[in-house]
């Protein structure tokens, strides 16, 4: 690196030349910093190592010395120390930086937030989901036809006893003759008065149910939790769950769930969480089934957001 006369070798301290630029290092008493990430141009350090080179010693000395040294060493040390201050300050030791393993790369995803997933086709009526919780809550009552009370002998708490009681036949809604009492203007509409009879809409999902061919199907809807309101999503909930139960004509348990109100009221003193939680203390609600847990995570976040309308 240094030779008798005291001069620097151009080859020892910079290596090979790598399309014009250098890997650059300083060699001082023992220390090898190198610059691992941006090689120096060789027409940066070239005139200072060539003015090195012009200068001699008559001793090496010792890095200490060259921060006192007077003499011919002057210049030398001086270049030197900016140098190695240079090297320093954007060089990294080799070692200090563990290497990046490209199979440890992180790839971002995407976050799906709050967005819910749902195998549900739109047009598609499904007898768990919409039929079943609807018939249990309108028609599958105690004292009219639940397991035990099974009036008339039509039972309509579950698939089998709703098709076979109820005498559907798929694919023709006018030859089964569940269907038919709901549209009945005799004496043989179902609810009976002074029950409400079903709704447009809650009679239009019955009979494309059993146009679709009357099955036992279900889906997996998505959980929305955003946007929740008593209109779109509460109320539904409370007529095809519980309304049957708790209208004004036969209030069970003296609970009457005919709208908003109603539920407010219910929410207020935690009632209506406790019951369809299945808590101690509570009479468990819906007694047939318990609400899934996407309905009861509806419910409460439509309470903690001050029961928007």
């Amino acid at each position: 690196m240094i030779d008798a006369n005291h001069r620097i070798d151009l080859h020892t301290i910079y290596g090979k030349e790598s399309s014009g630029n250098i890997q650059a290092g300083v060699y001082l008493d023992g220390f090898n910093i190198n610059r691992s990430s941006e090689p120096l141009r060789i027409h940066v350090l070239l005139p200072i190592v060539l003015y090195m080179q012009g200068t001699s010693c008559e001793s090496k000395p010792t890095p200490l010395e060259m921060m006192t040294y007077h003499g011919k060493c002057t210049p030398f040390a001086a270049l030197l120390i900016v140098l190695f201050s240079y090297s320093c300050t954007n060089y990294t030791i080799p070692g200090d930086d563990p290497p990046v393993d490209p199979g440890d790369e992180i790839i971002p995803v995407d976050d799906p937030g709050n967005e819910s997933h749902s195998d549900c086709d739109p047009d598609t009526v499904y007898f768990q989901n919409s039929v079943l919780p609807l018939v249990v809550s309108s028609c599958g009552t105690a004292g009219c036809h639940d397991q035990e009370s099974h009036r008339d002998g039509i039972i309509l708490t579950d698939y089998a006893s709703i098709i076979t009681t109820g005498k559907i036949k798929p694919g023709d809604p006018g030859d089964s003759e569940f269907f038919e009492s709901l549209t009945d203007k005799d004496d043989d509409l179902m609810p009976p008065p002074p029950l409400s009879p079903l709704s447009e809409d809650q009679i239009f999902l019955l009979e494309n149910w059993i146009l679709q061919g009357a099955k036992d199907n279900e889906c997996v809807d998505g959980c929305d939790t955003s946007n929740i309101t008593f209109t779109a999503t509460i109320w539904p909930i409370m007529q095809n769950f519980c309304a049957g139960c708790h209208n004004p004509v036969s209030p069970g348990g003296g609970v009457v769930i005919a709208g908003y109100d109603d539920v407010v009221a219910l929410s207020d003193g935690g009632s209506l969480m406790g019951t369809i939680r299945y808590e101690n203390g509570y009479s468990p609600m819906p007694t047939n089934q318990q609400l899934d847990p996407c309905k009861i995570d509806q419910i409460q976040q439509w309470i903690d957001l001050g029961y928007p309308e």
